[in-house]
């Protein structure tokens, strides 16, 4: 039982001699010398945020480039578009073999007409690329028009 005093107090002591030297005042001299400088704290601070920003900016870049097209938008393309006025288009899409003319406003999408694909790719004159586009659209727009109509 008297050994086992003598270690608490032993013990005991110990923790008092190190709450002593940590309640001691600090000396200026004392803290310039296990402190570093203001400057070595800024310019670490600044180090560190530059590399963390470069790194988010990069990942970032990274995740983009490395993304493909979206699930909705991979068999999709936009063939023409035609305004109508300054909140009214009628737009062709191609989606499957299909293409789409979709009536856009501001109440939303309507879909107009459907034609197959190769119907838009082949011209009555035989070269697509003799019209041009807007002319080409006119034109088939106006065909699909006149067959709704009749």
């Amino acid at each position: 039982m008297l050994e086992r005093s003598k270690t608490v107090s032993t013990a005991m002591s110990a923790a008092l001699a190190r709450i002593l030297v940590l309640a001691l005042p600090v000396t200026p001299a004392l803290a310039a010398e296990t402190a570093p400088g203001l400057s070595g704290n800024l310019l670490q601070i600044a180090s560190g945020l530059i590399i963390v920003f470069a790194l988010l900016g990069g990942g970032l870049w990274l995740i983009k480039r490395l993304s493909g097209p979206h699930a909705g938008a991979a068999g999709m393309k936009v063939v023409g578009a035609l305004a109508l006025s300054s909140r009214e288009r009628v737009v062709l899409i191609e989606v499957a073999n299909e293409v789409l003319v979709v009536g856009v406003s501001a109440g939303g999408l309507r879909t107009l007409h459907t034609l197959p694909a190769e119907a838009l790719h082949t011209s009555d004159e035989g070269s697509i690329a003799s019209a041009s586009p807007g002319a080409l659209f006119r034109d088939r727009l106006n065909q699909a028009l006149g067959r709704r109509q009749n």
